[in-house]
């Protein structure tokens, strides 16, 4: 314990920046659908949805800083076969590892934790009586520092956590995997920033 809070302080005294954070979104959903003697994968229509949130960067490095945010992000699709649209609303806490490529450009990866919450439906039904309440997965991103503490960003988004709840039919012998994706187009302004 007397070791970590040492560590913790060091983390906390760099943190440097921070800011909101407001886009468009493209989404859409993968399913991988299994049976005895086959395997097929589809994707619905994709979806124009949007996402806005707040993050804090800790600088952990020369050209290296860690995010970690809160966001609200609508996520699904326009149709997939008899389902005409799904519409799941989530609340999302990104974290992302970046790497300062130039004074303008940065790269990076991480993972997310996402929370359903209100107004999430299928076909105008409530979201939970087919999704969990839950998804996880990564994300890569770059961004693009533009004039007055403004930048843009593009991260794509893969759901790792199959989000469907009857995933399997044992007397039908079929299993389904549904999981989210996500291009995300944003424009952000920094309070203040870490590099």
């Amino acid at each position: 314990m007397i070791v970590a809070l040492p560590g913790l302080s060091g983390l906390y005294a760099q943190q440097k920046g921070w800011g909101v954070e407001a886009g468009y979104s493209i989404t859409n959903q993968r399913t991988v659908m299994k049976t005895p003697s086959s395997e097929s994968i589809s994707f619905g229509r994709n979806a124009s949805r949007f996402a806005l949130g707040a993050f804090r960067d800790f600088s952990i490095g020369k050209g290296l800083s860690l995010r970690g945010g809160a966001r609200y992000t609508a996520m699904g699709f326009a149709k997939h076969g008899y389902i005409e649209s799904v519409s799941i609303n989530y609340l999302t806490l990104p974290v992302s590892l970046r790497y300062f490529a130039s004074d303008y450009l940065s790269i990076g990866a991480g993972v997310y934790l996402s929370f359903t919450v209100g107004g999430s439906t299928l076909n105008g039904q409530a979201i939970t009586r087919t999704y969990h309440k839950n998804d996880d997965g990564v994300f890569l991103l770059a961004e693009y520092k533009l004039p007055a503490n403004l930048s843009v960003s593009m991260q794509y988004v893969i759901g790792h956590k199959n989000v469907i709840l009857a995933d399997s039919d044992p007397i039908l012998q079929f299993s389904q995997t549904t999981t989210n994706r996500a291009l995300h187009l944003m424009l952000i302004y920094h309070f203040s920033t870490a590099q």
